[in-house]
């Protein structure tokens, strides 16, 4: 509001001052971090089935699918919605490494595959290493 801009009853100008105001909003893409719950070895290796939970710092405009995340090692299921409606979005899933394996499985999600307040996501991916028996 310019100064000036405002008077009282009498048309007296009662603001001296400009005042502005802004309202924030999202402009940043929602991101995601993936984390495993399971047997590991002393190097952080992955060694068998475990949970996986996929963690978003926004509420989701829709809700993710299973076949959104794409894996290139192992099979993932038991896919999983947990986080309550309102809350930044949280899933989680079986991972399922394949057997005598040394390696790495990555996971991807590919950019745009969700959104949060219209805002596609940019692409994410996880790669975790592997010494399965």
């Amino acid at each position: 509001m310019p100064a000036g801009a405002y008077a009282d009853a009498s048309g007296r100008a009662t603001n001296a001052v400009s005042y502005e105001f802004a309202q924030p909003f999202n402009t940043l893409a929602p991101f995601a971090k993936l984390s495993f719950a399971g047997p590991v070895d002393p190097l952080g290796l992955i060694t068998g089935p475990g949970t996986m939970t996929l963690e978003f710092d926004a509420v989701l405009d829709a809700p993710l699918r299973a076949d959104q995340i794409q894996l290139t090692a192992g099979s993932a299921s038991q896919f999983l919605k947990v986080s309550g409606a309102g809350q930044k979005d949280r899933y989680t899933f079986l991972f399922t490494p394949p057997p005598a394996t040394a390696g790495g499985v990555t996971f991807e999600l590919g950019r745009g595959v969700v959104s949060s307040g219209g805002i596609p996501n940019e692409r994410n991916w996880w790669t975790f290493g592997l010494a399965t028996p």
